[in-house]
């Protein structure tokens, strides 16, 4: 025995010992590779992270290493960059905070040992630093550093509590720093987060100025440092060594088993948002890679890890360098390039031809040892010019498409529409545009950013900007746009039928309209660039940019920005600058001296409608900004990119999606009038509802007949003879007839749009002191005043407009930032409920009149309410509900989605499900939603029907949830008696023999609350009524003495309520496919029935699943699932019993085949996914897997203990991450079980 004891103890000791070498993907490759030293360096970048852990009482080694590596050469042009966690356990507290002392030390440590450092030095935030007292930590920590490095111009980066910072080193390289910890941070608990922030106040926001930011650099290298890694193979990845499995604490307590689940948790469930499968951290994972994939040379550096990677995931390239002070475990992986788990830094240096390379360097003894390194990017391609003509003709004769079907036959264009196919194929003259000559000379600057269209920038030598625009639009970047925001299109979809449809979809936009825009918009006194359509063909002024354009057709126009000031004639000659909407909104906020020419965007957006260009979002829109003698600043709109105007979407297949579901609806035919106004607008109502202020209905009355008498027959005809002559005039014809149709009832048009403007109405104030006045008059109207307050004082009326209760429902007012004194009088009942939001600061309220009236506002924050009234109050630092969002889209949806299934036992399903959503104020993550479901069963002749409700935030961050459920009299389920024995005689008796039809009503009511980080907390009570059919000849007949027995009442209506509670947590890779995941589920609760209280029983239900990756391309899945229902009483009748069968985990029997007081089950499947092949349709990707199942159920009738087992064999198939069928042939002692279900992404 001693012996055992003694060797298992070695055993502990041998693998606790764990092993620290370098890995390699190809250590021949690397051993073969040597640093271009003969190239120029244009600029080198230092990279270390996780430098500041706590029990270390000198310099971290990481940091010694790269001070002996860079003391000795020059680093003046160099910047090092400190990857976050810099003080650990928990960031720098405030002054005579506990552990202060120990915080000032570890930081003090890492800055006393850069003194020799001549470049820049940047320390970004880790998830460590923010933890004590959030952004407050990275305040204190902010300035502690800047003190210790005067010198340095900004040592830290980004501003606490914001998410994003830049720094443009030079034309040829890029730094962006991302805060990734703010990103992960549950902004609830942060209430001052986004405070300073200008631009980005979402996520939403932050992904876009990330893709922004990388477009507008897209010739540059791109470092872009963040904390957390894309990717990774260490711990945070899901990768652990042995010892772990033993030890999984930092206690030295060996758990072997405990060990190995605790492991597994973590690694597919993604429990902790530090590691990369948790939602929150996927979430993020998914967008930025996504985005990155579109952009060359941009590459990512992170900590966290405490090791040292390089890995080239797809189209991502990650640097990890987080051995600063700590070293822990990292494998190869089928992505990696290099791991090593030990100290050490990383170098990323970039070199004029274009290239980058990244170095490893381990630290040895406090020197640094190279380990490995690798060009991340080669030389920029020498495109050869000299193939390309430096002659072109004057004019030539092209397609859009050069090989379309023009002609269709009468029914594909009753189902598909006429649209504008004919002159997407039709040959069309136009002049060639050659850069070296046009507007001068044009030079390339960048790529555009259409998610549709190819774009090109070009800049003049006076450095004004145009945009040119390829006619023909990119079909899969609308799928990227709108169906795949997280992927990185590549080709799937192309030459299938889904391109080929979607081209043709795309023939919906008139391609020439923008050439009729300029005179229509003159006649108005709407400022507008002047398009014209050319040819561009590949030629040596394109340079690089001959790879995407070229040889093709196009629109070219100006681009409005400040360079264009001083051009007589444009955009109306502003004297001070011209912005984006960004700024103009920022403006807005800063000072009342800022404001919007609101009668000029009236017309701007009726010429809009008028034009059927739906389009309209924030940055179509550039704004001219003129400045009177007071400073008194305007801003004008100026409407851009016109490539939808007199879009088209008629056809049979348009109108039916339109009548059943809302998105649709944003896609018009053009015709005589708008009739889904609301959903037209969709783009530009987010905008409109910031905008505009003060206008009245007259006033958009009055803008409407203003475009009615300004545009004139002669206007028109000139407008429109400017489409090239080959277009059909007939259809010209048409068209222009449509459009005056449209003109005459354009002021039926301005009253419904004020009034859905008016419906919902949202105001705001400024980032100072104001003053609000709502007053609430007898008639039913509500007048609401915003003053600047100027010592206590109301100046500077801002806004000054009455609405009407038979238009408004809601108003909602915030009042921003610093201290806000709200006032509401006037006692009279009104229907407009009134939303008072604070923001940030302190707020004063005055609430005379409070009959539906709300206030908001942070609970952190020392607000006033001097007088309440009936008003309601809700302190709240709930982020989404006291933000002022100026993308926020107040709309509702409908979405019919359609089910089928099969199994022996029901037969087909034939089902639909539809789904009406709203979002208003409260969003979790809707105001509310309703879904109605019905289902219909070929075998029984059953059908059942469900109705689901849920509204957000009903107490606290908890929605209200209701459902109904009805099953027919003829709805069926099995019955074989009760027990691990029972019977099943269908091959003598048939199926119907232990169908037993059960009509069910269900009504249910409730509290959830969901996660973004996976955790769903549900309460709920119900009402069940049951009647159970007593058919003769079927198993339910003869067990019916015992069953009366038991029951006398059984056969009657019997009615029960229940109480349950639940927990699920949930975290898959992939909902349709997932690879690595994790799905837990614990139900607790009772069930008594009405009638008889004796009978009662209270239930347990736990249920816990995993997906695990088996081989590293992860091809190779396990899945493993338990689950089990235990009954704590017998009181029960046998439909509320546990269950097992087809549809509770033994896949070969029947449905409903065991039933008991307990079960227990288990699922092991191993799954194999194919490579994705690309079909003629769309691409396809399909799947095999082979199941085991072993379960059994325990009852106080006398039993065997047999466990009950089945085998089984299956398939599945994804249509491109759209749909998701499985098909099952599963085999058991009783025989074969085959069925099938179809599934949706959405």
């Amino acid at each position: 025995m001693r012996k055992k004891i003694q060797l298992i103890v070695l055993c502990l000791v041998f693998v606790s010992c764990a092993t620290y070498e370098v890995k390699y993907k190809n250590l021949e490759k690397f051993e073969s590779i040597f640093y271009p030293e003969d190239k120029t360096r244009l600029q080198r970048f230092y990279l270390i992270g996780d430098t500041g852990y706590e029990k270390l009482d000198s310099v971290p080694p990481g940091l010694q290493a790269f001070r002996k590596f860079a003391e000795e050469i020059d680093t003046q042009t160099d910047k090092l960059i400190i990857l976050g966690d810099n003080i650990y356990p928990a960031g720098l507290p405030s002054e005579g905070e506990d552990d202060r002392v120990q915080a000032e030390q570890i930081i003090d440590r890492q800055t006393s040992s850069l003194d020799f450092f001549e470049g820049d030095v940047h320390f970004i935030p880790g998830n460590h630093d923010w933890y004590s007292e959030g952004i407050q930590s990275l305040e204190n920590q902010k300035e502690r550093i800047e003190d210790a490095l005067p010198n340095q111009d900004s040592p830290w980066l980004p501003r606490p509590g914001c998410g994003m910072s830049f720094v443009d080193i030079s034309d040829d390289v890029h730094l962006i720093i991302l805060d990734s910890q703010w990103v992960l941070q549950n902004w609830d608990n942060t209430p001052q987060i986004n405070r300073d922030c200008e631009d980005i106040k979402t996520r939403d926001q932050f992904y876009g100025e990330f893709e922004t930011e990388l477009k507008k650099n897209q010739n540059k290298t791109t470092l872009v440092a963040l904390h957390h890694p894309l990717y990774t193979n260490g711990i945070h990845g899901g990768t652990f060594e042995f010892v772990k499995h033993l030890f999984p604490s930092q206690r030295k307590v060996p758990l072997p088993v405990l060990g190995s689940l605790a492991n597994m948790i973590r690694a597919t469930g993604g429990i902790s948002v530090q590691d990369t499968q948790n939602n929150q951290y996927r979430e993020m994972v998914d967008r930025i890679s996504a985005i990155a994939s579109r952009w060359n040379k941009v590459i990512f550096a992170s900590g966290h890890e405490h090791n040292l990677q390089y890995i080239e995931h797809d189209l991502v390239k990650q640097i990890v360098s987080g051995s600063g002070s700590k070293v822990s475990y990292v494998k190869l992986g089928s992505d990696g390039e290099f791991a090593y788990p030990g100290y050490g830094f990383a170098i990323f240096d970039v070199f004029k031809d274009g290239s980058s390379w990244v170095q490893f360097y381990s630290a040895n003894e406090d020197e640094s040892q190279l380990i490995f390194q690798k060009e991340v990017y080669s030389p920029d391609e020498i495109f050869d010019l000299n193939q390309f003509s430096e002659k072109f003709p004057e004019t030539v004769k092209a397609s859009i498409y050069e090989e379309f079907k023009l002609e269709q036959t009468n029914f594909f264009e009753s189902i598909w529409g006429e649209r504008y196919r004919d002159m997407y194929g039709r040959s069309i003259e136009m002049p060639v545009l050659n850069l070296d000559s046009a507007y001068g000379g044009l030079l390339p600057i960048r790529l555009g950013g259409g998610m549709q269209t190819n774009s090109l920038r070009l800049e003049d030598s006076l450095g004004r900007q145009y945009n040119i625009r390829q006619i023909k639009k990119n079909p899969i970047r609308l799928l990227q746009q709108f169906v795949y925001p997280d992927k990185n299109l590549t080709g799937e979809f192309d030459d299938t039928a889904v391109e080929e449809l979607l081209l043709d979809f795309l023939t919906s936009a008139h391609p020439f309209s923008f050439m009729a825009v300029p005179d229509l918009a003159k006649a108005l006194d709407i400022y507008h660039t002047n398009p014209k359509l050319v040819y561009i063909p590949k030629q040596k002024a394109l340079g690089e940019f001959n790879v995407k354009h070229g040889d093709a057709i196009y629109m070219i126009e100006e681009r409005p920005e400040s360079n264009w000031m001083g051009t007589e004639g444009m955009f109306g000659n502003p004297n001070h600058d011209i912005v984006s909407t960004a700024d103009l909104i920022e403006r807005l906020r800063r000072d009342e001296k800022y404001s919007v020419d609101e009668s000029g965007y009236l017309r701007a957006r009726l010429f809009d409608m008028l034009l059927g260009d739906w389009d309209r979002h924030s940055d179509q829109w550039r704004w001219s900004e003129f400045e009177d003698e007071d400073g008194n600043h305007t801003f004008k709109p100026i409407p851009r990119d016109r490539d939808q105007v007199f879009a088209n979407f008629d056809g049979g297949f348009f109108d039916a999606i339109r009548t059943i579901s809302s998105f649709p609806k944003i896609y018009h035919p053009y015709t005589s009038d708008i009739k889904y106004l609301r959903w037209f607008n969709n783009s530009g109502l987010g905008l409109d509802r910031i905008i505009i202020r003060n206008a009245t209905e007259e006033d958009w009355i009055k803008e409407a007949l203003y475009i009615q008498n300004h545009l004139s027959e002669e206007v028109i005809q000139k407008a429109f003879s400017h489409f090239p002559k080959e277009i059909n005039k007939r259809n010209t014809k048409v068209l222009i007839k449509t459009f005056k149709e449209r003109l005459g009832n354009l002021e039926s048009i301005a009253k419904r749009y004020s009034n859905i403007l008016n419906e919902y109405a949202i105001l705001s104030a400024t980032d100072k002191d104001d003053i609000i006045d709502v007053d609430r008059f007898e008639n039913g109207k509500t007048r609401v005043r915003v003053y600047r307050n100027k010592g206590g004082d109301r100046e500077s009326l801002m806004i000054d407009k009455t609405f009407d209760s038979e238009q408004t429902k809601e108003l909602w007012i915030y009042g921003l930032d610093e201290t806000d004194e709200f006032y509401v009088n006037g006692d009279f009942k009104s229907k407009i409920k009134v939303r008072l939001i604070g923001g940030h600061d302190e707020d004063e309220y005055t609430i005379n009149s409070g009959q539906r009236t709300i206030i908001y506002d942070y609970k952190s924050f020392e607000n006033t309410v001097k007088k309440k009234s009936k008003a309601r109050v809700v302190e709240s630092d709930d982020y989404e509900q006291n933000l002022f969002n100026k993308n926020r889209k107040i709309s509702s949806s409908n979405t019919f989605l359609p089910r089928l299934g099969f199994n022996p036992d029901d037969g087909l399903l034939f089902g639909l499900q539809t789904t009406h959503a709203f979002n208003g104020f409260q969003v979790n993550p809707f105001t509310y939603r309703h879904k109605l479901r019905a289902g219909l069963y070929t075998s029984t002749g059953g059908f059942d029907l469900g109705y689901e409700g849920e509204f957000a935030n009903v107490i606290g961050n908890y929605n209200f949830v209701t459902s109904i459920d009805y099953t027919s009299p003829n709805f069926a389920r099995n019955f074989f008696g009760i027990g691990n024995d029972s019977e099943n005689r269908d091959d003598e008796l048939g199926k119907d023999y232990n169908r037993v039809k059960i009509r069910r009503i269900e009504a249910e009511i409730g509290l959830r609350k969901a996660s973004a980080y996976g955790s769903i907390f549900e309460h709920k009570l119900s009402y069940q009524n049951y009647r159970v059919q007593r058919t003769e000849g079927r198993f339910i007949d003869e067990a019916s003495a015992e069953l009366l027995s038991n029951n006398p009442d059984f056969f009657d209506t019997q009615n029960f309520v229940s109480y349950r509670s639940s927990y699920q947590y949930k975290s898959l890779d992939d909902n349709l496919n997932p690879k690595r995941g994790m799905d837990f589920k614990i139900e607790a609760g009772a069930t008594m029935n009405v009638e008889n209280t004796d009978q009662h029983f209270f239930f347990l239900n736990p249920y816990l699943e995993f997906y695990n990756p088996i081989s590293l391309d992860k091809k190779w899945v396990l899945r493993t699932k338990a689950a089990s229902q235990l009954l704590f009483d017998d009181n029960y009748e046998f439909y509320q019993a546990a269950i097992l069968g087809a549809n509770n985990g033994l896949r070969g029997f029947r449905r409903d085949r065991f039933i008991g007081q307990q079960s227990l089950v288990g699922n092991v499947d191993l799954r194999h996914s194919f490579n994705t092949i690309r079909t003629s349709v769309m691409p396809l990707q399909f799947g095999v897997f082979g199941g085991l199942d072993v379960g059994r159920v325990w009852s106080d009738v006398p039993e065997s203990n047999q466990w009950r087992n089945n085998y089984g064999l299956g398939f599945w198939v994804n249509g491109a991450d759209l749909f998701a069928g499985t098909f099952n042939f599963f085999h058991s002692e009783e025989g074969f079980w085959f069925s099938f279900g179809f599934g949706t992404s959405f």
